[in-house]
Formats: structure tokens, C-alpha cells, sequence
């Protein structure tokens, strides 16, 4: 079976590395955009989240008084409707926010996060 890339008819012919936008065969290279740093910081902040507020964990504690600056720069970050990829920016977070409000808990997410977001 023949592979494309970047949905032409040309086939693959080498392997990218890391820092590669696009396909992984194509040459290009370049840095990543502002949008795409805030969208893997929604991925990060769900996966701290998931780390801190894990039932065995007695180490690290993620109190609203750290997170809740950081959740309304991402619901601020997210009202921002002037760049192509708001709309995909704003997908992840719906994505994530289930995820988010399960481990920090429905009461905790309800009281002090969810009108962030509505």
C-alpha cells in the first residue's frame, strides 16, 4: 500500500523528526504559532490537574488559589475570536473540560470554575 503525503499523489519518501509541522515525510519546518502553544497548554494543565488530584497522592496539592488565575487566563485565551484557529483552540478546551471538572471534582468545579466557562 502506497503512502501520500500532505494528501497529494506523491509518495512519502523520508521520515521527519521532531519539530516537524505538517506530515510526517514533508520538509516543513517551522515554528509553532501562539494558538498551537495555548492549545498544548490546555493539554497540560488537564494532565497536572490529573496528577494533583490523584486519591493516593500526598505530595502535591493544586488548591483554587494556584489554579483559578490559571483557568480564567484559559477562558480568556479561549473568548479570543480574532485569529482562523479560535474555533479549534476552543474545541480542545471543550474537550478537556469534562476531564478537568471530573478530577477536581463536581462540587469544587461547579462552585468555583464552571462560570468561567458559561
Amino acid at each position: 500500500q502506497q503512502l501520500y503525503s500532505c494528501g497529494s499523489l506523491a509518495p512519502k519518501l523520508r521520515k521527519g523528526g521532531a519539530g516537524r509541522i505538517g506530515c510526517m515525510s514533508c520538509g516543513i519546518t517551522r515554528p509553532k504559532a501562539l494558538w498551537e502553544r495555548t492549545d498544548g497548554c490546555l493539554y497540560l494543565i488537564r494532565e497536572i490537574i490529573n496528577v494533583c488530584c490523584e486519591e493516593n497522592n500526598i505530595e502535591l496539592e493544586l488548591d483554587d488559589e494556584t489554579l483559578l488565575p490559571l483557568m480564567e487566563e484559559v477562558a480568556d485565551v479561549c473568548r479570543v475570536k480574532h485569529f482562523p484557529q479560535s474555533d479549534e483552540l476552543r474545541t480542545t478546551l471543550f474537550r478537556q473540560l469534562p476531564d478537568i471538572a471530573r478530577k477536581l471534582g463536581k462540587q469544587r468545579f461547579k462552585r468555583t470554575y464552571l462560570q468561567l466557562f458559561l
